[in-house]
């Protein structure tokens, strides 16, 4: 068996890539496009899906 470092995930691929999140931006979360309307704190905020024009809370870190 090896080990591995505790650190370690293989199911987590970091993601380096920069994203704009100021309000009026367009971001995408499981493949729905969302205009983001207002940060709500330091880890989500609220998009608006630009098909149905619903509402919902976002996560940041589950954005691309």
């Amino acid at each position: 068996m090896s080990e591995k470092k505790a650190n370690e995930n293989e199911s987590v691929v970091p993601q380096r890539r920069r994203l704009n999140l100021d309000v009026g931006q367009f971001v995408e979360h499981e493949g729905v496009v969302y205009r983001i309307l207002h940060h709500i704190d330091f880890e989500s905020l609220l998009g608006k899906n630009v098909e149905s024009g619903r509402c919902k809370p976002l996560r940041i870190s589950e954005l691309s």
